[in-house]
């Protein structure tokens, strides 16, 4: 897999918005880099649409690199302990 330019995601990452981002999932996953430092908040929800981005490009050979997260965001994913599983990328 290639990796093209960084994709954002801004503003609040919810259950809300979660089909919107599925529903555009290719976008992130082909670029294999995607930039948190927009998000406003994030739940659960948010550390499993990760999760599942990072599972869809392992499943086309990749990976995602995950920039800009919070330390909000890093301490959701380590209290859930999924971490390790997300390659987040530190500035």
């Amino acid at each position: 897999m290639q990796a093209t330019a960084m994709t954002r995601i801004e503003g609040p990452l919810n259950f809300s918005r979660v089909v919107e981002i599925l529903s555009g999932s290719h976008q992130f996953v082909s670029a294999g880099k995607i930039d948190l430092s927009a998000i406003k908040s994030m739940d659960s929800v948010g550390i499993s649409l990760l999760l599942e981005l990072s599972r869809r490009a392992q499943k086309i050979g990749g990976s995602l690199e995950i920039y800009g997260a919070s330390p909000q965001v890093r301490a959701l994913a380590n209290f859930f302990k999924v971490e390790p599983l997300l390659r987040f990328v530190d500035p």
